[in-house]
């Protein structure tokens, strides 16, 4: 089997991810929403800020956020309003919230059954309008 990056440069990837999070443009998911363990992320904003984008993962789970418009002619009127950290970043915080809870409540409820529960993912389509005024 070929591998795409030797297990070095992909240490030294989740390092520097590791790194956005932990001293970087996503430090508030530390100092804002409390979030500890390992996280690892990366912010993004496109030119003219049209796009605000969040990825970030956990040992358990890959998720990322996109904020912005198809129409190219639309887009944030500021890089404050524009970035990744500010729009996107707090959607993922939100969700990544709500899924450790499920997460949580779920592996409560299996250890204390007699059953067992089958897990299912679902795709969420999350619709967030934001009026600035």
């Amino acid at each position: 089997m070929n591998e795409v990056i030797s297990a070095e440069s992909a240490n030294k990837m989740l390092v520097l991810l590791q790194g956005v999070v932990d001293g970087g443009t996503a430090g508030r998911l530390r100092y804002k929403y409390n979030f500890e363990g390992e996280i690892g992320g990366k912010t993004g904003t496109t030119n003219n800020n049209s796009d605000a984008w969040f990825i970030g993962f956990t040992p358990q789970l890959v998720s990322g956020v996109w904020v912005g418009g198809e129409d190219r002619d639309i887009h944030f009127d500021n890089m404050a309003m524009g970035q990744g950290a500010t729009m996107a970043l707090p959607i993922w915080a939100y969700f990544m919230r709500r899924s450790i809870m499920i997460t949580l409540w779920v592996i409560v409820v299996k250890l204390n059954s007699t059953y067992l529960m089958d897990l299912t993912l679902v795709r969420i389509k999350i619709t967030v309008r934001v009026v600035i005024k």
